[in-house]
C-alpha cells in the first residue's frame, strides 16, 4: 500500500481528513533543524486547530505559539503552552473574552496585537480593572494592507503604550503575507526591504531604553528569510549553502547588514504555520523546503457522468475553495482534473479508459490546507496504513468555553 492509503477505507465515511502523526513529527523535526534555537520560532496554529498536533510541537521543545482566534488561544491554554500570541487586535466583545482568557490560564503568558491608540487605551483600562498587565505587540503593516500601522508612524503608538497602566510593550509584529512570488529571490528581497523599516523603528525604540526587543516576523513563505536572520553570521546562505544575493533583483543586499540579525537589542521570531501538514500550494511554491504532506482528504466517486467525467463528494464545504481550480490534486489519480465545483460535488475529467466505478476512493492533497482543516469536526489518525483513532478539531468553533 502507498503511505497515504488505509486498509479500512471502505468503512470510513467521506469526505474525511486523514492525518499521519509520523509525518507530522518529521515536519516538526525538520522545522527545528532549520533554526538555531527553538525559541526563534513561533508556529501559527491556525493550520491544525488540533490539540494533539500542538502537543506534538510542545513535546518537541517548541514553547511559543501564534494564533488568530480566542478559541485557538484557549486550546493552547488548555495544553499549558508557555507563551501564546493572539495575532489579532481585540475589538468589542473579543477584548472582554481575551481578558477572561488571560485570567483563566495564569500559567500561560498571553499577548496580543494593537495598532491603534484607541484600542490600546481601552485594553489598558480593562486590564487595569482586572488587575492584569497585558503584554502587547504593535502590529505593523509592511505591505499586506490588511491590518497594522505603518512602521514610520508607529513610534508614537509605542510612546502611548509605554505610558499606559495595565500594558507592557513586548515587541513588534510584521506579517508579510502579500509575498507569494514564484521567484523566491524576489520574495526575499521584498521581505528584507520591508524589514528595513521595521529595523529603523526597532532601533528608535531601543534608543528609548527597550533592549532585547522581540520581532515576530513573516509566515510560511518568508520563513526561510527570517530564520536566516537569527544568526549573526556576516553572510546568509540558503538551505543548500549557496549565497542568495538580493541585489540580483535590483534591491539592496541586506544579507551583510548586521541590523537584520538577532542580537542584544532584538530577538527575531518567525511564524511558519503550514509546515505542520504542508499542502500542494507550498510544496510547489517552496520546493526546497524539507516538509512533506501529512494531511490528505479521502473522497469517493458518487456518480459516473460519462466515460471522461466523474463526480466525487468533495464540495466547497469540504476543501478550501478560495483558489481557482484545481483546488486539490489526487495522489492516486494524477490524471484526474477538476473541471467544476459546487457545494457538495466536484466533477473531474479523467482519461476515457480509466474505468472508474461507483465508490472508488481518491486521496487528495488540497492546494490550501489551513481552511480545509477547519471544515471538519474531527480527523482520522493514520499510522502504518491503520486507523488509530480520531482527533477533534478543537478550535474550529468560534469558542470553546470562553
Amino acid at each position: 500500500m502507498e503511505w497515504y492509503e488505509i486498509n479500512i477505507a471502505g468503512q470510513l465515511d467521506s469526505p474525511a481528513v486523514l492525518l499521519y502523526p509520523g509525518r507530522i513529527k518529521e515536519n516538526i523535526r525538520q522545522c527545528l533543524a532549520l533554526v538555531k534555537d527553538p525559541s526563534s520560532i513561533r508556529p501559527h496554529v491556525k493550520t491544525s486547530k488540533i490539540g494533539e498536533v500542538c502537543q506534538l510541537m510542545l513535546d518537541a521543545g517548541i514553547t511559543k505559539f501564534k494564533c488568530a482566534t480566542i478559541a485557538e488561544a484557549e486550546m493552547l491554554g488548555m495544553l499549558h503552552a508557555p507563551d501564546v500570541l493572539l495575532a489579532y487586535q481585540p475589538v468589542g466583545p473579543k477584548m472582554t473574552r481575551f481578558i477572561k482568557l488571560v485570567k483563566s490560564f495564569p500559567g500561560t503568558k498571553f499577548s496580543c496585537l494593537v495598532d491603534t491608540e484607541e484600542i490600546a487605551v481601552e485594553l489598558s483600562e480593562q486590564a487595569s480593572v482586572a488587575g492584569l498587565v497585558i503584554p502587547v505587540f504593535i502590529d505593523l503593516n509592511v505591505g499586506m494592507n490588511r491590518s497594522g500601522i505603518r512602521p514610520q508612524s508607529a513610534f508614537e503608538l509605542f510612546r502611548t503604550i509605554d505610558k499606559l497602566p495595565g500594558l507592557h510593550f513586548e515587541g513588534l509584529h510584521a506579517y508579510d503575507g502579500q509575498l507569494h512570488d514564484i521567484d523566491l529571490a524576489i520574495n526575499r528581497a521584498r521581505a528584507l526591504e520591508a524589514f528595513d523599516e521595521v529595523n529603523l523603528l526597532s532601533d528608535k525604540i531601543s534608543e528609548f531604553g527597550y533592549k532585547g526587543l522581540t520581532i515576530v516576523a513573516g509566515g510560511s513563505v518568508t520563513f526561510p528569510v527570517y530564520r536566516s536572520l537569527e544568526s549573526n553570521d556576516a553572510k546568509t546562505a540558503d538551505d543548500h549553502g549557496e549565497l542568495i544575493k538580493t541585489d540580483q533583483v535590483h534591491q539592496k543586499d541586506h544579507s551583510t547588514d548586521p541590523r537584520v540579525a538577532s542580537g542584544p537589542d532584538r530577538h527575531i521570531e518567525s511564524s511558519p504555520g503550514t509546515f505542520i501538514f504542508w499542502d500542494w500550494g507550498y510544496k510547489h511554491l517552496l520546493p526546497d523546503e524539507p516538509f512533506d504532506y501529512a494531511a490528505v482528504i479521502l473522497t469517493r466517486v458518487v456518480s459516473i457522468v460519462s466515460d471522461e467525467l466523474i463526480c466525487i463528494d468533495l464540495g466547497h464545504k469540504s476543501v478550501a475553495s478560495e483558489n481557482p481550480l484545481p483546488r486539490v490534486h489526487f495522489l492516486n489519480a494524477p490524471d484526474a482534473v477538476p473541471v467544476s465545483h459546487s457545494e457538495e460535488h466536484m466533477v473531474l475529467k479523467v482519461p476515457a479508459d480509466a474505468g472508474y466505478r461507483m465508490g472508488d476512493i481518491l486521496y487528495g492533497v488540497p492546494v490550501h490546507i489551513c481552511p480545509t482543516i477547519s471544515m471538519y469536526e474531527e480527523v482520522a489518525v493514520i499510522n502504518n496504513n491503520e486507523l488509530e483513532g480520531k482527533w477533534k478539531v478543537t478550535a474550529r468553533n468560534k469558542k470553546i468555553t470562553i
